[in-house]
């Protein structure tokens, strides 16, 4: 350790030169880091969901995606709707504007609604020009613009500078001097860029990690830098030599910084054991986050310390003396924990239990919306995809027919219900009329077509008929001599249209080996109706369908992830906890220590899901698994950091003392870290836009102030109860190595 830290500070400019070339290189990669916003890419392998996406994409290969575009005005005339319909219609870039005057689906109370379709991409110049058009020519009306992009938005430059706001101000608050704040943002900013372009060598990430990644790793981090910079100022008490300093402060905060950073990465990685893959992608980025910044701690912030100590000198905060040292706010806390520790352990048991057992109340949700005035006047449509073998063609319409007598189904499309239904002349016409298009047709021609296929077959006319022969059929009788002249020019354009409209729907519906339902309904797409119909389609299917079938679309994996994520948290839990235990067993050589540490912050989850259930009624499935990580392992290096403190002091101080003297030592560190997290993820929250990353960061802030309110209050007072196990009874404690002067 001793020639390791000699290198490190001997060698700090090179080092530093170092780091700043690679700083550099991965700025430059930040802007190529592929960013995935689909969260179906990051189901289970052995997802049912998953497999039928796969499926469906070499089945329909040509189906490209669709661009639309909800239009909202709101006081229009009967005259007025029809008449914007066609000034939507002729903006440039627009395939076409969805619109029924007599559905209630565009008309509710005052509010009118159009949907435009374009072949342009969300993020592309068309897409955006056609959303600036709408808002100038209808600059007179009352009008609400929306596209459907379900990709997180960019974060906005508000969200850093905030961040680097909070924690400038609560840094420029608790440091020593007014400059060290500059050089813990430098370092933690230095390794937040290493972290996010070394992103570029995983491929691509999600969008939820590339929004939480920065921040995140700012608030979990912050604290190595402070215990550095604390432990070089001790030991620049004993020696005037900046170096010796620095080199022993390096020694001395190794394992508390190594303690902290391994718990934390050892705390996020646990996420990698998710069935659900985003677990993996975030616990990855995060922990490779928290890596860089304990790298850049020990590697860039003791050559910007001993570069910059004239500066740390000149704006040294004048130090406020304690005219006695049990006056002091630690001899008042110390006093109180030792005094009133078998209250606090019987407070604790309560707590623990209690909060366990109101935690069960919070229901968990999978989906999260961000605000849409639209929909709040027009729910949009929730669509579920039934993917099926050809082979129970024949059982398909039954299935059809029962699931559109259920509530909440406007519509269910399928090969054998749509092009491929036999019908009668008259169910044709009917048909036909609602397809619209190029199918169109009256029911004298449809008459002469059954009697033309009946000819070509020798006997008698057809009583039923598919739409798919219906064109088959016309398009012969068109091409022959004898009937051709009875067909306008007009006429047999509308056959060209039918033909591209029915070769489409065939494309939509019916491929080589598989063929899809579509349901539309107006239920939400997680509900516990919703939840019961998703159900209700797989037992049908399981009755009626001999070969498999995949369930596609949102409430379908909302209901996939709903079976088996108690299974799911338990295991990330118990992984959390043992992990954890590992550590801080190996670090404190003790069984003691790590029991109360983990018991503590998993007392702090169940504080902070009990809390949210209390507040809002549920809770995000990922901010509940990020919080049970991240507590765990970020959180309880306050513990750690607390208890190292006291052991330490108990060499030669009473158990009261060594309270109070512990106190001292960490709670300048804890309160700091702690409330820049605290601080962070509460304010900047809802900068983001994006309704999963605000509700991971406000679990965050609340699971943060909560363990910390445990460890500061409930944690010195267990351990003075505990001291014979937590200390060691008869074992020789190390002489201790900080001052609590």
């Amino acid at each position: 350790m001793k020639r390791l830290t000699n290198f490190v500070v001997n060698k700090r400019n090179i080092i530093l030169s170092a780091m700043l070339i690679l700083t550099a290189v991965c700025a430059f990669l930040i802007p190529k880091v592929s960013v995935n916003s689909d969260m179906t890419k990051y189901l289970p392998d052995d997802s049912s969901m998953k497999q039928g996406i796969s499926l469906m994409e070499k089945e329909f290969p040509t189906m490209g995606e669709s661009y639309t575009i909800r239009v909202m005005f709101k006081s229009l005339s009967s005259e007025k709707k029809t008449e914007l319909k066609d000034a939507l219609a002729a903006i440039e870039n627009v395939d076409g504007v969805t619109y029924d005057m007599d559905s209630g689906d565009y008309n509710s109370g005052e509010y009118t609604l159009y949907i435009l379709n374009t072949k342009y991409g969300y993020d592309t110049r068309e897409e955006a020009a056609v959303e600036k058009q709408i808002k100038e020519k209808f600059s007179d009306y009352e009008v609400t613009v929306k596209n459907d992009d379900a990709s997180a938005p960019d974060i906005p430059l508000s969200v850093y500078l905030a961040a680097f706001g909070i924690i400038l101000v609560v840094l420029l608050i608790s440091c020593g001097s007014y400059f060290e704040p500059i050089l813990f943002l430098v370092t933690i900013g230095i390794a937040v860029v290493l972290n996010l372009g070394t992103n570029f060598f995983l491929g691509e990430i999600s969008d939820v990690s590339f929004g939480i990644a920065a921040v995140l790793q700012l608030a979990l981090s912050m604290d190595y830098s402070i215990i550095l910079m604390n432990r070089y100022r001790q030991e620049l008490k004993k020696t005037d030599d900046r170096k010796e300093a620095m080199e022993n402060a390096l020694r001395a905060a190794f394992g508390s910084i190594t303690g902290s950073a391994v718990t934390t990465i050892v705390g996020l990685l646990v996420l990698v054991f998710m069935s659900f893959k985003i677990g993996a992608d975030i616990g990855i980025v995060l922990a490779k986050g928290v890596a860089f910044s304990m790298l850049c701690v020990f590697t860039v912030l003791p050559a910007l310390i001993l570069l910059s100590h004239k500066p740390i000198e000149k704006t040294e905060k004048k130090k406020r003396t304690e005219k006695a040292h049990k006056k002091g706010l630690s001899a008042v806390l110390g006093g109180f924990s030792y005094r009133f520790r078998g209250v606090i352990a019987v407070l604790f048991v309560l707590l623990f239990i209690g909060t366990g057992y109101l935690q069960y109340g919070t229901k968990t949700v999978y989906t999260l919306s961000e605000k849409d005035m639209i929909a709040d006047v027009f729910p949009k449509d929730n669509t579920l995809v039934l993917l099926y073998e050809n082979a129970d063609e024949n059982k398909i319409a039954e299935i059809a027919s029962v699931l559109e007598k259920k509530d909440g189904v406007k519509s269910v499309v399928s090969y054998p219900t749509t092009i491929g239904k036999q019908c009668s002349v008259k169910e044709m016409s009917d048909m036909l009329s609602v397809m619209g298009g190029g199918l169109q047709a009256s029911e004298k021609l449809l008459h002469l077509v059954y009697l033309y296929s009946a000819s070509l077959k020798q006997g008698n006319a057809q009583t039923a008929m598919s739409p798919e022969m219906l064109v088959k059929y016309i398009e012969k009788l068109a091409s022959e001599q004898s009937f051709s002249s009875l067909f306008s020019a007009k006429q047999k354009d509308g056959i060209a249209k039918a033909r591209e409209q029915l070769d489409d729907g065939l494309r939509q519906l019916k491929g080589e080996k598989h063929s899809r339902i579509t349901v539309t309904t107006k239920l939400p797409v997680e509900s516990e109706k919703t939840s019961a119909f998703v159900k209700k389609i797989t037992e049908i299917c399981d009755e009626k369908l001999s070969g498999e079938y995949h369930l596609i679309g949102n409430s379908a994996m909302v209901n996939e992830m709903e079976s088996g994520f108690s299974r799911e948290l338990l295991l990330i839990t118990l992984l959390t906890a043992v992990s954890i235990f590992v550590v801080v067993a190996l670090t404190f050589r003790s069984l003691a220590v790590p029991a109360i540490l983990v018991l503590i912050v998993q007392c702090g989850v169940f504080i902070t899901v009990a809390a949210l259930g209390a507040i809002g009624g549920s809770i995000y499935y990922l901010a509940l698994l990020i919080v049970e990580c991240i507590l765990m392992g970020a959180t309880i290096d306050y513990g750690i950091l607390f208890t190292s403190y006291y052991r330490e002091m108990r060499a030669t101080f009473s158990a009261k003392e060594a309270i109070a003297a512990a106190y001292k030592g960490s709670i300048h560190t804890i309160l700091t870290s702690g409330t820049i997290m605290v601080l962070i993820t509460a304010v900047i929250g809802p900068l983001f836009g994006n309704p999963t990353v605000e509700q991971i960061v406000r679990t965050l802030s609340v699971g943060c102030a909560s363990a910390m309110f445990l460890i500061l209050f409930i944690l010195p007072g267990i351990l003075a109860l505990c001291d014979k196990i937590v200390v060691g009874k008869g074992k020789k404690q190390e002489k201790a190595s900080c001052s609590i002067n």
